[in-house]
């Protein structure tokens, strides 16, 4: 996988101005069989390359939906490497949690500043407000290298996270989270053994029904990531299905 090409930047070399840039197919992986594709790696790989198209391109769409493709008949397992955003049966993979995160962002973009050792390529964040003053900080830590996808801690990075210029106001803080032991279902799948299809014993695990991780931080947030996405703040739960998800008022 690579990040999506600049097609408009040739376009205009060529004098075709104003021409929309469609991509209708991109993602991490092409093929199916691949372990990346049922891997946190993919999540930030999927922020990166959104990232990089915002102002750019008019539609990125990812390829492809589901592990469930005509084309190639019915897979031999649950996780057999698919290149789909959701499983046969619609669990969500990582990369769906990915594109979730980025939905949950508010309609204006807010100017951040991003310093240290990866900052702006490794380690990269979003950050916006909705329309009633609430503030979503989306960050991210990931590498283009698919030789890292089981992760390297040379990767690891500390963030700590500043909001400036904030309102007087009170402020609840909410830290939806993914990586290795948040919203991976896949770990789930291994936990239970990693049997070819889970029977309803195995499907009582699911990830959504784990209870929410709680805590409570000070609004100043420092936090170590590894190679894989995180969104900053303090109470802290992996997603769940079971329950619908807004736009929240979270740092």
């Amino acid at each position: 996988g690579m990040l999506p090409v600049d097609v408009g930047a040739t376009a205009r070399d060529l004098g075709l101005r104003g021409v929309p840039v469609w991509w209708t197919e991109w993602g991490v992986n092409p093929r199916h069989f691949s372990a990346v594709n049922d891997a946190i790696f993919g999540a930030p790989f999927i922020l990166h390359g959104m990232l990089s198209a915002m102002g750019r391109d008019q539609y990125l769409a990812y390829w492809v939906l589901s592990d469930h493709f005509e084309e190639l008949g019915p897979p031999p397992r649950l996780f057999h490497g698919g290149f789909g955003l959701l499983t046969v049966g619609n669990l969500r993979k990582p990369r769906y949690w990915a594109l979730r995160m980025l939905e949950m962002l508010g309609p204006e973009r807010l100017a951040l500043e991003l310093e240290g050792d990866g900052g702006g390529s490794l380690l990269n964040a979003l950050a916006t407000r909705d329309g009633n003053g609430g503030l979503c900080v989306l960050v991210w830590n990931g590498t283009l290298d698919q030789s890292k996808v089981a992760g390297d801690r040379l990767l690891d990075r500390q963030v700590e996270l500043r909001l400036r210029n904030l309102r007087t106001a009170r402020y609840g803080v909410e830290h939806y989270r993914v990586d290795e032991a948040h919203s991976h279902v896949r770990r789930t799948w291994e936990a239970i053994g990693s049997p070819d299809w889970p029977d309803q014993a195995g499907w009582a695990t699911h990830p959504g029904r784990w209870p929410a991780k709680r805590g409570s931080w000070p609004c100043g947030l420092s936090f170590r990531i590894r190679g894989y996405p995180y969104s900053g703040s303090a109470a802290e739960r992996p997603f769940d299905s079971d329950r619908k998800h807004r736009r929240r008022r979270c740092i």
